[in-house]
């Protein structure tokens, strides 16, 4: 979801899936790739344009940029070093039209990669921890910080890589934990911060929490490890947490997840709330993930309308 409200997504079929963007008067399709017949979305800007993931099929799908041109879409497939056309995900674009995302090599190792259009979308690995066998990035803000995890044998670490070139490890809140980091925006208010937003716990005892990291921007690139996170109690009988989006007031928005179901949640100062006791009763929906917030405190998220699985948006009164 981009600062307007308006929502990229995807309607899913058992022969297709195609890309739309929906704002408040209406729903535009913008297709999916020639050549394919899938077509994921997975990032918008406030230009509307959608960084997604396509293929003639399920899988493999291969990163794709989709500029809306006039009344139809220009679109961009993204490379790997060399030029070569590797599986993978397009995650984010920013304002600027960059993005971020990861592709597999030919041993299907998954590497953190940003495209920038100053570069002409030339792919570059991004740096990773001695010992990691893949990573990944999720998230991309307007200053070009971007935020993922990188992954060693035996554990997995959250990592933002800031525009300044410079890698934080974010650490969990437990030595021997997992952590890894879905969301990251940069505040405009002094002093200037970078908030990113994803899990941290232990998955082999059934409990990963939602998390909050809070850094302060380095001017130069170099390698450092963060502050433990601020980690927010998960709702009873729903041990399995995290944020997928986070604005610049520190608001976020995300999952919980039971061994049955899931609810759609959002966290306010510390605290964990289901969405679905904060809308109306008997709407018919059921929230089960919120996948983005924006600063006017907008949700979106998937969950179901009388049954049938379907895309919302939230706006707050």
């Amino acid at each position: 979801m981009n600062a307007q409200g308006d929502v990229g997504g995807n309607s899913d079929s058992s022969a297709s899936a195609q890309t739309f963007r929906f704002r408040q008067n209406g729903l535009i399709w913008f297709g999916s790739p020639q050549g394919t017949n899938y077509s994921f979305t997975y990032g918008i800007n406030d230009y509307d344009d959608v960084a997604v993931a396509a293929g003639p099929d399920r899988y493999p799908l291969y990163p794709y940029l989709g500029f809306p041109h006039g009344k139809g879409v220009i679109w961009r497939q993204l490379l790997a070093p060399k030029n070569e056309k590797l599986h993978g995900t397009a995650a984010a674009i920013n304002d600027q039209e960059d993005a971020v995302g990861y592709y597999y090599d030919g041993k299907n190792n998954a590497h953190a990669v940003i495209w920038t259009r100053a570069d002409s979308y030339k792919p570059r690995i991004l740096s990773v921890p001695t010992g990691t066998v893949a990573s990944y990035v999720y998230a991309l803000d307007n200053s070009g910080d971007s935020a993922g995890q990188s992954e060693s044998k035996t554990v997995t670490t959250a990592a933002v890589w800031e525009a300044s070139g410079h890698r934080d490890a974010l650490v969990p809140m437990k030595a021997g934990d997992s952590s890894a980091g879905s969301a990251v925006v940069r505040t405009s208010s002094q002093p200037v911060k970078i908030l990113v937003g994803g899990t941290s716990g232990n998955a082999k005892v059934g409990s990963m929490a939602a998390a909050i990291w809070t850094l302060t921007p380095s001017a130069k690139p170099g390698i450092s490890q963060s502050a433990k996170p601020l980690v927010i109690p998960s709702p009873a009988g729903h041990p399995w947490c995290v944020l997928n989006g986070i604005n610049a007031a520190g608001i976020g928005a995300g999952e919980c997840d039971s061994y049955t179901n899931s609810i759609a949640t959002v966290a306010i100062g510390g605290v964990q709330h289901n969405l679905n006791s904060l809308i109306p009763a008997k709407s018919g929906w059921t929230l089960w993930s919120a996948k983005a917030i924006n600063a006017k405190g907008e949700i979106a998220g998937i969950g179901s309308y009388k049954g049938q699985e379907a895309a919302f948006l939230l706006t707050p009164k």
